[in-house]
């Protein structure tokens, strides 16, 4: 699958007209707060700035008031872009950092929430010595994000996972990234750290919003009825905490339950939803 062709090409603009604004290493990447990948999502969503870094407040009805007839917890929130009535949230790292601004919009506002987090499918690797300031040629990747990617960030969020006015957009990209020869071993790449990353396309658009949309990701119809952890991994493909952190979101939203211990491991079912 790819995204539709106006979709692309409105990315592919946005995204050479952010990389011709910084055409050097020293004098663009890295300078300013917002980084360009941000940047570039945000102007997807809406190209108006009158859209942008808006306050949210809290409505009257959905805010709990202690004895003494004060206000309690958060009253307000910052939003990334909200267009029209729906609160845009970008987020390029983990979405852990989100629990709390998830839960006052969901929970103390009526506004519709869109998580914004890129999954980069190509990725072009390019170092930078920071002595002499030298970039080197750049390489692809072997790495590549998937929605199989999203099992850590999904479990920070999952006890909001499924709520009717919570979706989930995933741009599945191309990006460069730009990283310092700061690190230990293999001549500073070990432990470096990553200095900026340019969206160069897009390729697909992955949308999460309802129950159904993360089982069919999740636990497709190959898993049998009953299964344990390894066998899970070994059906998905995936290793790690990854499959416990997936098994753990199922879990949340019913799809799956958690059973007795047979043996070392825990046996899990689907359930007849």
């Amino acid at each position: 699958m790819s995204a539709p062709e106006h979709l692309r090409l409105r990315f592919g603009r946005i995204c050479a007209e952010e990389l011709s604004r910084f055409s050097k290493i020293d004098d663009g990447i890295g300078t300013y707060s917002e980084k360009r990948l941000h940047v570039a999502l945000k102007r997807f969503i809406s190209d108006d700035p009158d859209c942008y870094e808006k306050k949210i407040i809290a409505e009257e009805d959905g805010t709990p008031v202690q004895a003494d007839g004060k206000k309690r917890g958060r009253r307000s929130c910052i939003a990334d872009v909200l267009y029209g009535d729906t609160v845009y949230e970008i987020q390029t790292a983990s979405l852990y950092p989100l629990k709390s601004k998830l839960e006052f919009l969901l929970n103390r506002t009526n506004h519709p929430v869109v998580i914004v987090h890129p999954l980069i499918a190509v990725k072009w690797v390019s170092w930078i010595d920071p002595a002499s300031g030298e970039v080197s040629k750049r390489h692809r990747s072997p790495k590549k994000e998937s929605i199989l990617s999203m099992a850590r960030d999904l479990y920070a969020i999952k006890s909001f996972l499924g709520h009717e006015r919570l979706r989930l957009l995933l741009p599945v990209i191309e990006a460069e990234e730009y990283r310092m020869l700061d690190g230990w071993g293999n001549g500073g790449k070990r432990g470096s750290s990553r200095f900026e990353r340019y969206p160069i396309s897009l390729i697909d658009i992955v949308e999460l919003s309802s129950s159904d949309d993360y089982i069919e990701a999740f636990l497709p119809e190959h898993i049998p009825v009953s299964f344990t952890a390894s066998e899970y991994a070994r059906a998905m493909k995936i290793r790690g905490m990854a499959p416990y952190s997936l098994l753990s979101v199922l879990c949340e939203l019913g799809a799956v339950r958690k059973g007795d211990k047979v043996g070392r491991s825990f046996t899990y079912h689907k359930s007849n939803k």
